[in-house]
């Protein structure tokens, strides 16, 4: 076995790849990747804003995003098109978890649409917790948004545009996304 194989002829390069896909992590995009795209497929931009760290997300097809980051992240996922649910949020305290169910709540509903960086809003959670409540929320901060999308990922923007793909309509996202002043 050469130093680069790990066992059973996976290289390092085939491990972290996996270890980042088990996890849900995305790693920066080049052009290639996103001419790579499957057919049927979209990204989802995910944005967190998250007060402390070890917060895991939940969706409807039972993927999970655990241990998401502390701090403001962004990331792209690959979805198939269709619509989504966000099912569960999980937050630390102390030796137990809260878990919050927003599996009936509109507001944690989105869609992908193939071809495109789908935006559907920031889920936030943040610092104040008890035993008994956690500040979670889900909010349209588009604006900020596009600036560090646009910032980190210009050149594939141009191939799969970035739209807006929460529940209710913003028209302020179309028309920045168009350039056009409010």
């Amino acid at each position: 076995m050469s130093k680069q194989e790990i066992s059973n002829g996976l290289t390092r390069r085939d491990f972290v790849a996996a270890f980042l896909a088990m996890t849900g992590a995305t790693v920066s995009l080049r052009a290639s990747s996103l001419d790579a795209l499957p057919k049927g497929a979209g990204y989802l931009l995910l944005d967190t804003d998250i007060g402390f760290p070890d917060v895991s997300l939940v969706l409807d097809d039972n993927r999970r995003f655990e241990r998401l980051p502390e701090g403001k992240n962004q990331r792209l996922i690959t979805l198939p098109a269709g619509e989504y649910q966000w099912q569960e949020v999980r937050v630390p305290y102390f030796d137990f978890a809260h878990v919050l169910s927003v599996s009936d709540d509109d507001r944690w509903g989105f869609r992908v649409s193939e071809g495109h960086v789908n935006y559907a809003g920031s889920i936030v959670v943040g610092q104040r917790r008890t035993r008994r409540s956690v500040d979670v929320s889900v909010l349209n901060r588009c604006a900020q948004v596009r600036t560090a999308a646009v910032r980190r990922w210009a050149r594939e923007l141009e191939s799969a545009p970035l739209v807006w793909s929460g529940l209710y309509p913003d028209p302020f996202f179309e028309r920045a996304m168009r350039g056009e002043s409010s």
